[in-house]
């Protein structure tokens, strides 16, 4: 199921070999460990997938995944595909459902729904629905360009403008239907799928629409991200400098005041179709830029993520929160993207926040009678392309955020049990000076081949998170994050203290606080943070947003209730109450 032995982006795309594994057999040890670490998290990663939506404690939640599933598999066309313009082929004469989407893209809505079949446990030979997957993927096998000079691995019938979505899509099913239930076919399918990838990057370093084209954008290049670290998580053959290459693609068009990540450079929105769309849609009322990019980061650093950027785009996130009912702002991209980066990234606040939000707005807009009960209506932001089938497995793979990957930096790479019970303890309670001290301790004892195996794994993966800590800490010191750099550099200080990793952080603090362009920088963000807050205000009263505002204060009033923040936002909203009273707009 996992026999390719390369390098796995997780913990940085450049990892150092353990001296525990050269003393052992040298690069062949570390090679076998590699696929021993890979093989382990991938099935860390699909194991909440075995019961599916009775993962989720909310049953609401349960019951509109179900009929979802449900929906789709009854709109499967016999020949295995969901096909956008013609699933109401497949209802009752003269009961046909509406909400058509456009033809050439059933490449992707079928990835959609395969991946969203797969996350509740359907693979080609298990679960309920593993004949409706079983032919799903057939039929996109059969699609595939086996053998092309420059398209091989290609999956579609036409190279229309964003079929590369269509392919990124349709590829994340095969590889992830490949990690679940192996075989060969899937292994050819999956590799051919991942080599397209590499083949149609830009020099640009990141991906869009042409192959090879002469530039990027923020959107295709987070997906092919997030398809190629799962692609070399279930042990295919990815390029990991191509892939840190894209990361700091993303990166570079990431402000880095706020975290809010750009189209083709930083502060460029994703474009709609055109002017009717962006007023449908207004682009500001989405980050799903910002989410992508997010959730890119923590699939490429195992979990973790750039710690410098996890916190401004969350806040980011959580200040945009689903909302049905504002039909300006039904962007299902957005919302999925969003609920895999914030369940990745952990917080049980902050999850509630998000989680509760996207449940009451799905479940409630969700079809409950006739034709189209279980399925979503398309009125949503890529509605048009994608039509119904589209709006109903991205509902449905938002509602499984949950429980469709686990958290991957919750991964400890050793059994709870004896040998390894300390070490185990020493992981799960963060106690990180331990964990050299009990490598050492079980290098020197009589293990079997098994365990011989698991410490070597385990000191793969300790050299590796020692290495990306230490990366972290020397790209926070160089800057320009000193505002939000200050505070990691004293958290992994204090995971890391009394190692390299942590005197480093030190050092870097020590820098921080003896450099004076660094504190004339820390007290000029102090001294404008209020000051450009009350513009920000003012300028959003002018376009007429008073109202989301206010709620937008009351919501964070309510989220960190008892803070010093919350005190402050308090009389605020009511002067801009007050401010309606005395004149509103019209005299600001």
């Amino acid at each position: 199921m996992f026999r390719r032995t390369v390098l796995s982006p997780f913990f940085g795309a450049l990892a150092i070999a353990s001296p525990l594994l050269a003393q052992q057999e040298g690069g062949l040890a570390t090679a076998r460990a590699e696929e021993s670490l890979r093989a382990d998290r991938a099935r860390f990663l699909i194991a909440g997938r075995e019961k599916g939506a009775a993962n989720l404690k909310n049953r609401k939640a349960s019951k509109a995944i179900k009929l979802g599933l449900t929906w789709l598999a009854e709109h499967q066309s016999p020949d295995g595909r969901w096909d956008a313009d013609s699933f109401f082929e497949q209802d009752p004469p003269g009961r046909e459902t509406d909400g058509l989407g456009q033809p050439e893209h059933d490449v992707g809505i079928s990835g959609l729904v395969l991946l969203a079949f797969l996350a509740d446990g359907h693979s080609p030979n298990e679960g309920s629905h593993r004949k409706v997957v079983a032919k799903g993927l057939s039929w996109l096998d059969g699609l595939q360009d086996k053998g092309s000079m420059n398209g091989s691995g290609f999956l579609g019938e036409s190279e229309h403008e964003g079929a590369i979505y269509d392919h990124l899509l349709g590829s994340l099913a095969i590889i992830e239907a490949y990690g679940m239930s192996g075989g060969e076919e899937l292994a050819r399918s999956a590799q051919l799928c991942v080599d397209y990838i590499r083949y149609h990057r830009s020099p640009e370093s990141g991906w869009r629409y042409e192959a090879q084209g002469e530039d990027a954008d923020g959107s295709v290049t987070a997906l092919a991200l997030q398809v190629l670290s799962l692609a070399a998580c279930f042990g295919l053959e990815v390029h990991p400098v191509q892939m840190e290459t894209g990361r700091q693609w993303l990166m570079d068009r990431t402000d880095k005041d706020n975290g809010r990540s750009g189209y083709l450079r930083r502060g460029t929105v994703t474009p709609r179709r055109d002017r009717s769309h962006e007023r449908a849609f207004p682009p500001e009322q989405s980050e799903a830029l910002t989410a992508g990019a997010l959730y890119a980061h923590i699939l490429l650093d195992g979990g973790r993520g750039r710690r410098q950027y996890l916190e401004l785009q969350t806040d980011l996130l959580i200040k945009l929160l689903p909302d049905w009912s504002d039909e300006k702002a039904r962007d299902l991209v957005y919302w999925n993207l969003a609920s895999q980066a914030l369940w990745q990234k952990g917080g049980d606040e902050v999850w509630k926040t998000w989680s509760t939000a996207l449940e009451d707005s799905l479940i409630s807009a969700q079809r409950d009678k006739g034709s189209a009960k279980g399925s979503w209506d398309p009125e949503v932001t890529w509605g048009v392309e994608g039509g119904r089938i589209y709006s109903t497995a991205m509902a449905v793979l938002c509602l499984q955020a949950e429980y469709r990957y686990a958290r991957l930096s919750d991964y400890i790479p050793v059994p709870v049990g004896n040998p390894f019970r300390a070490l185990s303890r020493a992981w799960s309670g963060k106690d990180y000076a331990k964990i050299p001290v009990q490598l050492e301790k079980l290098a020197g004892e009589d293990l079997d081949a098994e365990e011989s195996m698991i410490l070597a794994r385990a000191s793969l993966y300790w050299e590796r998170q020692m290495s990306a800590a230490l990366a972290e800490v020397e790209e926070l010191r160089a800057g320009p994050f000193y505002v939000i750099g200050k505070p990691i550099l004293e958290e992994i200080g204090a995971e890391y203290s009394d190692l390299e990793v942590g005197k480093a952080a030190a050092s870097a603090l020590q820098h921080f606080a003896s450099d004076k362009k660094i504190q004339r920088e820390l007290r000029a963000d102090e001294a404008f943070a209020p000051v450009m807050s009350r513009a920000q205000i003012f300028l959003d009263l002018r376009k007429g947003k008073k109202d989301k505002i206010i709620e937008e204060l009351q919501e964070q009033i309510r989220i960190f209730k008892g803070t010093r923040a919350a005190e402050l936002a308090t009389p605020m909203i009511t002067e801009l109450n007050g401010r309606n009273r005395r004149g509103g707009r019209g005299r600001d």
